[in-house]
């Protein structure tokens, strides 16, 4: 009897053991990393006494899949065995991706005024991987528009994720402002900005706070209207603090710039002048005036004098508002530099056949040192060609004392097709050339000047149609030049 009640007992016992493993093997799989740059056994089961069936080298990543109390069951290169858990370290992808961005607790701060800065401190954000890491982290905070009251919305995004919450913007709980210090001087030059150092404000506050007094007035709480700097006389300029109806009035004198100089910054283009010339040209010249106010601007001048001109280096004297500037001018002995004449465009006559210069678009003129052209249009000479010699001529043109001249051809009077020089184009001028189309007779170098009768480049059979015809009085003849 005593012995059936042991193996009871034994089998419970076993049974218990197995379904505390059946329990602990439907664990979720885990992966874990060997850091120990020695390695790590992995056992034939789940004790130190088993056997060592292999060494777990560094930086392996292992797979837990079943678990049984410090051990953890792990394939590694082929070999399914054991290895301690307390060896190994936990895991972590190297790009996990983010399933959840939270926060655990909101910003000790969720109540402003308009205008105060959004404070995020006591505010902590977590954001949980899939690899079941969750890390606290810094998201971009987006701050809604502070300057007016209301409730808000703050947002914050973290790689890709995004959460928000409210915050409540009030106005500030003002009662009144009250001007306590005038600015050091309430004097303005004409186009200058206003200074209002010195000038400060009382604030007075409905809810029992201290008054405050503001003399910082570069702070956009504060907006100043009503300063016309370019209008000379008393004004009035208006400082409001936060909210429109909250405002002080500041008397200010804007007084006239005064002229101090002017400055010739560019000369005038003209600075030579020549003859009876006396009239002077401003053109191109530049002229600052400077102010007491320290700025600058470019004018025009009122006047520009050179008194007594004389040859030779000359001042002029520019003026604007009563300020003067100078500048040299050189007057010249107004000299002609020569005759001078344009071509007329016919510069191609035929010996005997013309007997006349055409003139049309001829143009003679004396050029003066002063770069003027004066035109000549007659009292001038000028000789003919001699149209019954051929070859270049030079035509001379005379005007009191002086002379310009320019070349004509005069060519002998010859026609395209007359290769053989007879000064009439026939039936044995058209046979030549029809000979030479066809390389049967070679032609002299005269002739050849005359043989291209339709201009092609070369003599063909056409120049013999060509003559033919212009011998027969078909069509006009064609001279050569």
């Amino acid at each position: 009897m005593k012995k059936t009640l042991s193996l009871i007992l034994a089998l419970i016992l076993a049974l218990s053991c197995i379904y505390t493993s059946f329990i602990t093997s439907g664990a979720a799989e885990v992966k874990y990393m060997v850091e120990n740059p020695a390695g790590v056994a992995l056992y034939s089961s789940a004790s130190k006494s088993s056997q060592i069936i292999a060494l777990v080298r560094e930086d392996t990543v292992l797979t837990v899949r079943e678990t049984y109390d410090v051990f953890g069951k792990v394939l590694f290169e082929g070999y399914s065995g054991w290895v301690i858990l307390s060896e190994l370290s936990t895991y972590i992808e190297k790009n996990p991706n983010l399933v959840l961005l939270e926060m655990e607790n909101p910003p000790d701060k969720l109540e402003y005024y308009d205008n105060e800065e959004f404070d995020p401190a006591g505010m902590l954000v977590y954001a949980s991987y899939n690899n079941t890491l969750k890390i606290k982290v810094a998201p971009t905070v987006y701050i809604p528009d502070m300057t007016s009251a209301g409730i808000k919305t703050v947002k914050l995004c973290y790689q890709g994720h995004s959460l928000s919450f409210p915050i409540t913007v009030n106005e500030l709980p003002i009662d009144k402002i009250t001007l306590v210090t005038m600015p050091k001087t309430n004097i303005v030059k004409e186009g200058l900005a206003l200074d209002l150092t010195g000038l400060s404000f009382r604030v007075d506050y409905t809810d029992g706070r201290e008054s405050e007094i503001i003399s910082d007035l570069n702070s956009p709480s504060i907006i100043i209207t009503g300063f016309k700097m370019n209008t000379v006389g008393a004004q009035t300029i208006r400082l409001t603090y936060r909210y429109d109806r909250f405002f002080i009035e500041i008397p200010v004198e804007v007084i006239k710039k005064e002229l101090v100089k002017i400055e010739i910054k560019t000369k005038p283009t003209k600075l030579d002048y020549y003859g009876s010339e006396r009239e002077i040209n401003l053109e191109g010249m530049y002229v600052t005036a400077y102010y007491d106010n320290f700025t600058s601007a470019p004018v025009f001048v009122d006047e520009a004098v050179c008194e007594n001109m004389q040859l030779g280096k000359n001042t002029v004297t520019i003026s604007y508002k009563g300020k003067t500037a100078t500048y040299e001018i050189t007057l010249h002995k107004l000299e002609v530099l020569g005759l001078r004449v344009t071509p007329p465009l016919k510069l191609k006559y035929l010996k005997s056949t013309d007997s006349k210069l055409d003139t049309n678009g001829m143009a003679i003129y004396l050029e003066y040192n002063s770069g003027k052209k004066q035109y000549i249009t007659k009292n001038y000479e000028m000789a003919q060609p001699d149209f019954k010699r051929s070859g270049p001529q030079t035509v001379v043109i005379t005007h009191n004392g002086y002379t310009a001249s320019f070349e004509v051809m005069v060519y002998p009077t010859q026609y395209y097709g007359d290769v053989d020089f007879d000064g009439v184009i026939t039936a044995t001028d058209a046979r030549t050339l029809l000979r030479a189309s066809a390389e049967l007779v070679i032609l002299t170098y005269e002739q050849a000047t005359v043989a291209d009768v339709d201009g092609s480049g070369s003599v063909l059979a056409n120049d013999a149609r060509v003559t033919l015809r212009m011998s027969a009085l078909l069509m006009p003849v064609k001279y050569v030049f």
